[in-house]
């Protein structure tokens, strides 16, 4: 063989090499974006379910629409592939708001949930109403992981919004 021949195989292996990591890539980016723009339909869906709740004077612990319409699922099914192709960052930022929105949730669906909930929160009233009765006061995980999920659900939903705008060079008209 002359050395033509192998300089020729070495540079087409490194071509096909470069190529096919380009490739792997450009698919792994629409990949990603293709995620979080599934995840960001979930989470306005969320939020548009916790607007519409509160606008209508209804407390998110009590409602049935909230433990009804919140969604998990669009994040249950691709997290494994977030997991992979998400930064540390972005994954943190939705585990932030999923993980107490999931365990919010469980909790909601406890069989004694809701008499559970109200004694936790007499218990926190008498407390704050006079200190100086011994009260047995528990944490309310209820209103915890609620005021976690809203604060983390702002910030997910900018975050993502941010992320996915157009770079300015492919912004039309605005």
């Amino acid at each position: 063989m002359s050395a033509w021949a192998l300089v020729s195989g070495l540079v087409g292996a490194v071509l096909v090499f470069l190529l096919g990591t380009g490739r792997e890539a450009w698919r792994n980016r629409r990949e990603k974006l293709g995620i979080l723009r599934l995840i960001l339909t979930e989470i306005q869906h969320n939020t548009e379910v916790v607007r519409t709740i509160e606008e209508r004077g209804g407390d998110l612990l009590v409602s049935p629409d909230f433990l009804l319409s919140m969604s998990t699922e669009t994040w249950i099914d691709v997290r494994k592939s977030a997991a992979k192709l998400l930064s540390d960052d972005l994954r943190q930022v939705l585990n932030d708001y999923y993980s107490p929105l999931q365990t919010l949730l469980t909790l909601l669906k406890f069989e004694k949930g809701p008499s559970d909930r109200m004694d936790r929160a007499l218990r926190g009233v008498i407390k704050e109403a006079a200190p100086e009765i011994e009260v047995a006061l528990t944490r309310n995980p209820y209103q915890e992981y609620r005021e976690d999920m809203l604060r983390a659900q702002e910030k997910a939903l900018k975050r993502l919004e941010d992320y996915l705008k157009p770079p300015w060079w492919r912004r039309r008209g605005r």
